[in-house]
């Protein structure tokens, strides 16, 4: 292999996750608030009576519980915005005088303001990246204290997707002794990997908050799985009101890898000593892995060249807005998983730190991104996408004073997960006149865009500037950009300032691109579901991946009334898999696989030409379905999507043939004539396994079919649980095309907090306790109320017996 100014970039990763000790407390914050909906100024004041707000936990989204009306945004899924204000009562005992106190939170949308017993904390504009408080000169010890804390999203239009509003992630408070580690203050890498030893640096940053000098002892040991110590270094420092900054070396023998079908993860110890007492200051979850990008032959990983089966995901989960519980993303990653997808790209913002997590447990690769816009704002599109009237309010206005800020706050934040193997600062920035304008005087009227844009060139000076405040903080990942507009970025030089150079929608340049600057690592970093885009990267080794936008779908960014959300990915709204996910798997998955749809031949259709090659280039909804109700005489395409050898079609048993698998395309399929019964297909894989998939025409529904996708869940009035309902026919079979009401109905320790179908054009509140199906279903997600003890959900559809289902919190 012939390597071509190959960037090496070697990392040695950590997740920190402190956990109780005397000594530090990370405590979550998230219960009791009191809310509510609209402006009060005087709530700030710690007197203020909020008896008759509303109470409730976190996090929360307001603007998910309120009604879609044509009035609001489409790139916010016509749902409102607003300002808001929470409030919390709390107790301060006295054994914590003495200590460093701070409150932080994950996550506010956005424009926050906090208060603590009346005292101006702060003010964080941006809705994404999380915020920390110190508190302690504010305390009443042994008395009530009140945090306030106020959002404003009254200009709800400001992004291009949905954001949601409020507390919408995880809030904690912080209980350290004045000598501790301070917030995100550890840093490891390595400079040094083999297959037999990994040298591991280690930088700690300790902070002294009293004005007395100490002299510590800072101890980090290595943990494998099994509870064995696998290193240990031990530092001597002194401070005074300060930070150091406290640098070790460890040297593992025969590390075990991280990697993605492997993620492997060790955990660090970090003590903190005066000689007297001692205390665990961190438990700290990492893995170990090479990175390197060559421009000539692509990605590997741990020396292992990868083909990266990558989505771009927003950070809405359907009904509950963006106040996603964790087990939503759980389920979601999994079915990626199973898929074949590898690789997750952050779209367009910092997600919550749980989703990293994630990611690091079931190995996923991240692109880490930062910023949809920069100092000039972006369209946000108000009557449908790509529509005639848009607005222009957004984290532009706030760009030059905060995004340092907030970029240093995301690379601290996140710069020790296993999983994120680069840092991109910016999203399609370079669109050619949205808002910098092209070069070229052919672009000047894009899509009827003003001319006096900013100059492109500005661009170049910015990107420079992000690109050194994460080189200070971390030299171990490769810095990129997701690009729109490749030959007007390549005229004012924006992809030489990056490490690597990230193409949108531009499959067409990859050739020629490579030729042109062999130097270059390029990769695709959006991309279209078609076949065309996905051979661009199998059958070329210098491309490494594709990002498919996206995996799944996402609230706003809609089209015209009554549409509030786009339909662009491979699971819809309720997690559930679309029949184009099943197409990709049989790209992206080594199993062998079977999934069969079907529609009416139409006048386009010709035998010789591959149905799927009319996918539209952006939009990823297919036509075909997998149901069997049709009309008599009707022609009907068939197709398989499938990586087997060959299959064969059974029409009622009538065998129509079988097909060799043709790599040159992307399924198998027949052209039938419609009749009732039952459809089938076998295929047969290299290794001579069979595999079978059918649709059969179904009646009306007449039962009701509902599971839980776990029997238990934690009692911790967070976790829950996705219940779903599937309306089945006399024969069992699923009664696609129903749409009859589903009432939910919950007692014991579990509440509903929503309901959907993953139709796009449902408009009905989400929040209530009753969904039509699509499709034949719906869910309803069931929360812990924090007790332990059963729940039972109870499915309702008139004229139809009821189902019902018991979990358990324990």
């Amino acid at each position: 292999m012939k390597l071509k100014k190959a960037i090496i970039f070697l990392l040695f990763f950590t997740h920190m996750a402190a956990f109780s000790q005397s000594s530090r407390e990370k405590l979550k914050f998230d219960f009791g608030w009191k809310f509510n909906l609209g402006d009060m100024n005087k709530a700030k004041e710690p007197w203020f009576n909020d008896a008759e707000w509303r109470t409730l936990d976190l996090p929360h989204d307001w603007s998910i519980e309120l009604e879609f009306n044509a009035r609001f945004a489409s790139c916010t899924a016509y749902l409102p915005g607003g300002i808001g204000w929470y409030r919390k009562t709390f107790s301060v005992p006295e054994n914590f005088r003495g200590k460093t106190v701070s409150i932080q939170f994950d996550g506010v949308y956005n424009n926050s303001e906090v208060w603590i017993n009346g005292h101006y904390l702060g003010f964080r504009p941006n809705g994404y990246i999380g915020f920390c408080y110190v508190i302690t000169p504010y305390l009443d010890y042994g008395k009530k204290n009140v945090i306030a804390v106020r959002v404003d999203h009254s200009k709800y239009a400001d992004t291009r997707w949905y954001s949601g509003s409020g507390i919408y992630r995880h809030v904690w408070l912080n209980v350290t002794d004045p000598v501790h580690v301070a917030q995100w203050g550890t840093y490891i890498t390595t400079t040094q990997v083999s297959g037999n030893t990994a040298q591991v640096e280690i930088k700690t940053a300790i902070a002294n908050d009293a004005q007395e000098k100490r002299t510590v002892k800072l101890i980090s040991a290595i943990m494998r799985k099994d509870g064995r110590q696998a290193g240990r270094a031990e530092s001597e420092i002194q401070l005074a009101n300060s930070i150091a900054q406290v640098s070790q070396t460890i040297i593992l023998s025969n590390p075990v890898f991280w990697d993605i079908d492997h993620p492997y993860l060790y955990t660090l110890k970090t003590i903190v000593t005066d000689g007297k007492t001692s205390s665990a200051e961190y438990e700290t979850i990492f893995g170990i892995r090479k990175l390197e990008f060559n421009p000539g032959d692509g990605f590997f990983l741990n020396g292992k060249n990868i083909k990266l089966k990558g989505v771009c995901l927003h950070h809405d989960g359907g009904c509950v807005g963006a106040a996603v519980p964790e087990k939503i993303w759980k389920i979601r990653l999994e079915k990626l998983k199973a898929a074949g997808c590898n690789a997750i790209r952050t779209s367009h913002n910092p997600v919550a730190p749980e989703f990293l997590d994630l990611c690091d447990q079931m190995g996923f690769v991240v692109l880490d991104e930062a910023f949809d816009e920069w100092e000039y704002a972006k369209r946000k599109w108000i009557d449908g996408w790509n529509q005639s009237v848009s607005g222009f309010e957004g984290y532009a206005q706030y760009f030059r004073q905060w995004a340092v800020q907030d970029l240093k706050d995301m690379i601290e934040r996140d710069k020790n997960h296993p999983s994120i193997i680069m840092w991109s600062i910016g999203n399609e920035i370079d669109y050619a006149n949205d808002p910098y304008a092209d070069q070229e005087s052919s672009q000047q009227q894009h899509q009827g865009y003003a001319m006096n844009r900013p100059d492109a060139a500005r661009m170049v000076e910015i990107a420079q500037d992000l690109k050194s405040v994460i080189k200070q903080i971390d030299q171990t990942r490769p810095i990129t950009m997701a690009l729109a507009n490749i030959g007007n970025s390549r005229r004012i030089g924006l992809p030489e300032v990056l490490d690597i150079v990230g193409y949108n929608y531009s499959e067409g340049r990859y050739d020629d691109d490579h030729r042109d600057y062999p130097g270059q690592f390029i990769y695709g970093s959006e991309n279209p579901h078609n076949y065309d885009g996905w051979l661009a990267v199998k059958n070329k080794n210098f491309m490494s991946s594709q990002f498919l936008w996206t995996g799944v779908d996402y609230l706003g960014e809609a089209g015209k009334f009554p549409l509030r959300s786009a339909y662009s990915g491979l699971l819809d709204l309720t997690g559930h898999e679309k029949s184009i996910y099943f197409w990709r798997q049989s790209m992206w998955s080594d199993r062998p696989m079977l999934f069969i749809t079907a529609r009416k031949k139409n006048s386009l259709d010709r035998p010789d030409v591959d149905p799927m090659a009319r996918l539209s280039w952006f939009v990823s909804e297919i036509e075909e379905k997998p149901h069997w109700n049709y009309q008599a005489g009707d022609a009907i395409l068939v197709m398989a999507y499938t990586n087997c050898a060959e299959a064969e079609l059974f029409l009622n048993g009538q065998s129509f043939g079988k097909k060799k698998y043709d790599p040159a395309n992307s399924s198998i399929w027949w052209y039938v004539p419609y009749r009732a019964g039952e459809v089938r297909v076998v295929a047969a894989s290299a290794d001579g396994r069979q595999f079978e998939s059918f649709l059969k025409t179904v009646a009306e529904p007449v039962a009701v079919m509902i599971s839980a996708d776990a029997p238990a869940i934690k009692a911790d009035g967070q976790d829950v649980a996705v219940i779903e309902v599937l309306l089945l026919d006399k024969n069992g079979n699923p009664a696609y095309l129903a749409d009859n009401r589903v009432d939910f109905a919950v007692s014991g320790v579990g509440t509903i907090i929503g309901t959907d179908n993953g139709d796009a054009a449902c408009l009905d509140n989400l929040k209530l306790p009753w969904r039509k199906v699509y499709q034949g279903r719906c869910i309803a997600i069931v929360q812990s109320t924090g007790k332990k003890g059963n729940i039972t959900i109870t499915a309702k559809v008139a004229g139809i017996p009821e189902a019902a289902i018991k979990i358990h919190a324990e």
